[in-house]
Formats: structure tokens, C-alpha cells, sequence
């Protein structure tokens, strides 16, 4: 009794939950902490997210204090303790050592509904708070742009604020392969170079010649005239862009 040689083949493994992200839980957790907590003018929980200055057409946008009050949620850290029953990112599985992953834009629970509900209240309290400040679009354009950029260069110490800078070529060249271990650790860069060998044999004559022998085993009076008006037919299809023998010898 022979014993059947064992079989080697590719290593399938599904997948029981697809990763994703708690967006909806994200944006909600957001909306609560939008609007600022208490009067103290010196508290970050207390300075708003949006502030208009009329006189110089600025408005501005505080990320700290919303950042400040959104952290300091209990219900969000609990919510987005990383455990297989909260987080986050849910259902991911850490790729191996030295691996990387890629996350895809999944909801969690599909919960795409909640998500668009969450966004509407969020874009719902910066309308409000626009429309509270009275900002328009006209209190926010500038007449003479080039002032204004001036008055921004001076104020940030950045002098020639509108000048173009020159640019500047540097000359690099391939550095030798025998250096020093030691020397080769400064590189900035490496270059990885490939040479692609292509076969000057004539992969379409060999392919007629295949078929013109099979067509001659077949039929006494397949002869030579035959086999060149073979060839000759397979090369004008082939000079074809879009032609079945064109599509078989750049199929992939």
C-alpha cells in the first residue's frame, strides 16, 4: 500500500467579527461637552468654543477648553476602556509582531442612524452659537488682504510673510556599497534599485507553431501555406489593442 504524498496549500483564516470604529459614541460624548460649564472666565470648562472679535474680524476657535471637558467625562472613559465589551476600536484583533494593520471605515453596529443624529445635534450647537455671536459672512472678510497679512507677519515675528523664497537644487549621488557600518548609519535615505529581465523569445511564433503542429496531427491537409496564413492572422490580431490574442498575452 503506497501512502499518498502530503499536500501543502494556502492557510485560510476567517474572520468571525469585522473591526470597527464607535464613532456615534464619539460624536455624542462630544455634543455634551460642546457647551462650557460654570462662570469662571479663568476655568477652561467654563471658555467657549467659538469667540468673535468685531473690530478685528477674527474668529476664533478654543479647542482646549471643549478638549478639557470632553476628557474629563466618567462616562467616556468608561465607555472607551479598552476591554471586549467597551472601547473605542472594538472587535480588533493586534496584528503580529512586526505587522501592521489597516482599520476600515465600519460603524460599529452599523450604527449609522445614531451617528447622523449625533452630527446633526453637533452642527445644530455651532449654527446656534454663530447665530449667537452674530458673526456673517461679511464680518468675516477682509478688505485689503495684503494689510492684514503685514499686520500677521509683524505679529509673528515672520518677515517677507508674502515674498516667494527661492528654491535651491542640492546635488546627491550614489553612495559606494563598501563602506563602514558605522558611516552607512548616517544615510538619510537609501534607494532600492531593480532590473527587470525581459525574454526576447517570440512567445506568439511559438504559440502558432503549438497549434500548427496540433491542427496537422489533426488534418493530413493542414500544410505549410495554411500554417503561414496562421501565423499571419494570430500577428494582425495581435497588432490589435483589444484583440483575444492581444488579452491572452497581457493577462496578469
Amino acid at each position: 500500500m503506497s501512502q499518498l504524498p502530503q499536500q501543502g496549500g494556502a492557510s485560510v483564516y476567517a474572520r468571525g467579527q469585522i473591526p470597527s470604529t464607535d464613532l456615534a459614541s464619539l460624536i455624542n460624548f462630544l455634543v455634551r461637552a460642546f457647551p462650557p460649564k460654570g462662570e469662571a472666565s479663568d476655568h477652561p470648562f467654563s471658555w467657549p468654543v467659538l469667540k468673535f472679535d468685531p473690530v478685528k474680524h477674527r474668529l476664533s476657535v478654543n479647542t482646549y477648553g471643549i478638549l478639557k471637558r470632553f476628557l474629563s467625562q466618567k462616562e467616556l472613559l468608561e465607555s472607551f476602556r479598552h476591554s471586549p465589551s467597551t472601547g473605542f476600536l472594538r472587535d480588533l484583533v493586534s496584528p503580529p509582531k512586526s505587522f501592521t494593520a489597516k482599520l476600515g471605515g465600519r460603524i460599529y453596529s452599523d450604527n449609522i442612524t445614531g451617528l447622523s443624529q449625533q452630527i446633526t445635534k453637533l452642527k445644530r450647537l455651532i449654527a446656534d452659537d454663530i447665530e449667537k455671536l452674530g458673526v456673517s459672512k461679511d464680518s468675516l472678510l477682509v478688505n485689503d488682504p495684503a494689510s492684514a497679512l503685514e499686520a500677521l507677519s509683524k505679529l509673528t515675528g515672520i518677515r517677507d510673510f508674502l515674498k516667494e523664497l527661492p528654491g535651491q537644487m542640492v546635488a546627491m549621488e550614489f553612495a559606494k556599497t563598501d563602506r563602514i557600518a558605522s558611516i552607512r548609519e548616517k544615510d538619510v535615505a537609501r534607494v532600492f534599485s531593480a532590473q527587470e529581465e525581459i525574454q526576447a523569445e517570440d512567445w506568439l511564433e511559438r504559440m502558432a507553431t503549438s497549434i500548427s503542429n496540433a491542427q496537422s496531427y489533426r488534418d493530413d491537409e493542414f500544410d505549410s501555406v495554411q500554417q503561414e496564413k496562421l501565423l499571419e492572422t494570430l500577428r494582425q490580431d495581435f497588432d490589435k489593442q483589444d484583440s483575444q490574442v492581444t488579452r491572452f498575452f497581457e493577462f496578469p
